[in-house]
């Protein structure tokens, strides 16, 4: 009788696709990638012949990894937690950018005709130790829970650094949810450090009575399988660090990121979608560019950083779809012409894996890709499903 072992592999084997096409990245970068395509088990997956305890779902595992779940990098399995991962990037891209701001003139966060001003790797970590000690020297104990309350900006990730190194647990506070929720999972976590912004600091004070916990609370200026951190936008959920690690890890096997990439971080950084991403760029070495703070001003703020990768979610990307469209349709029928045509041909080029005309690029799509920087060379979307026509038009 055929042992469970020897099935498995049996079952494996049939589905895994050929050593060729398994090994080239440019076959997934070619093919649509959609839930369809995915759950089939003919192209992305293979399908084990175990099933859920439920018995409603077959278990499905990437063709990249077909015997093991993956649990740290290929090239750095000393790599567990996203301490480890920091302390990496840190030594590897000393004197690289990390995380950038927009300043103007006179020292201040804002857009007007200003660059983004950087800091670096080694200057991450340094303020990584400064805020780890300055927490033990406030009696923080280990494995108490420290807040995040404000927006995506340089501190909030130095701060979340310093959690993993000193064995905190941070805890992202959703100002959109409003006070109720932000008390909340505050009372909840039972938080003991709580860092927010000027903004956020009139908020916590009007209800800072009801959170009995909380004996530290640290304002940032306008100038310049260890333990979890708690995504916080739909209630207290666990998640380790090891998990984020063997989730990225996975990811940086099928796509490849460099130190020369930029990031663009406007997602909110309570949602694990963005964290996901931010560990990512972490481990590759990349810039992160934070937006200003305003959604209405994000595409100045891509004008201004030129990201090569940029990740959203199907709301904007839907946005971005209908803008162009719409754009087009008002264009003129000579000019609504020469687009579909450009498209058209582009289209087929990529779905017959063949080098698309740098003419079209040249009449028609350069235009539109400086609306993002003019450098995006990956978009990614998450949190939502996202139509195969806005997929298909976006990667055209």
């Amino acid at each position: 009788m055929e042992s469970p072992a020897q099935r498995r592999l049996d079952v494996i084997q049939s589905h895994l696709l050929s050593s060729s096409n398994a090994e080239d990245d440019s076959f997934l970068r070619h093919n649509l990638t959609s839930s369809s395509h995915f759950l089939n088990g003919e192209k992305y997956s293979v399908l084990l012949p175990e099933k859920l305890q439920s018995g409603k779902w077959n278990v499905h595992r990437s063709v990249r990894s077909p015997l093991k779940l993956l649990s740290r990098f290929d090239d750095h399995p000393e790599i567990g937690t996203l301490h480890d991962t920091f302390v990496h990037a840190s030594e590897t891209y000393t004197y690289h950018k990390y995380l950038g701001t927009r300043i103007r003139v006179d020292g201040t966060v804002g857009s007007e005709l200003y660059q983004y001003k950087w800091m670096t790797y080694g200057e991450a970590a340094i303020a990584r130790e400064e805020i780890g000690s300055g927490l033990l020297y406030y009696g923080l104990k280990q494995g108490a829970c420290v807040g995040l309350y404000f927006i995506n900006r340089p501190e909030w990730l130095i701060v979340d650094h310093a959690c993993a190194a000193y064995s905190y647990i941070s805890v992202p506070l959703y100002d959109t949810l409003g006070p109720d929720a932000v008390k909340y999972v505050v009372n909840h976590s039972a938080i003991q450090a709580i860092f927010c912004d000027r903004q956020t600091l009139n908020s916590l004070l009007s209800f800072i009575s009801l959170i009995p916990s909380v004996h530290l609370i640290v304002v940032v200026g306008e100038a310049d399988d260890h333990l979890p951190s708690l995504p916080s936008t739909n209630g207290v959920k666990i998640i380790t660090y090891s998990t984020l690690v063997a989730n990225v890890a996975a990811f940086c096997r099928v796509l490849k990121f460099y130190p020369s990439d930029v990031y663009i971080s406007y997602l909110p950084l309570a949602h694990i979608y963005e964290r996901t991403d931010q560990i990512i760029c972490l481990y590759s070495g990349m810039a992160i560019g934070f937006y200003q703070g305003d959604t209405l001003k994000l595409m100045d703020d891509l004008a201004a950083l030129r990201p090569t990768i940029f990740c959203s979610v199907p709301r904007l990307f839907n946005r971005i779809y209908v803008g162009i469209t719409n754009t087009v349709k008002a264009s003129g029928t000579l000019k609504e012409r020469l687009f579909t045509v450009a498209y058209n041909s582009k289209k087929q080029a990529i779905m017959n894996v063949k080098k698309a005309s740098l003419v079209w690029d040249r009449l028609v799509f350069n235009k539109i890709r400086e609306k993002l920087g003019g450098r995006v060379r990956f978009m990614a979307s998450g949190a939502s499903p996202l139509s195969p026509e806005v997929m298909e038009f976006l990667r055209v």
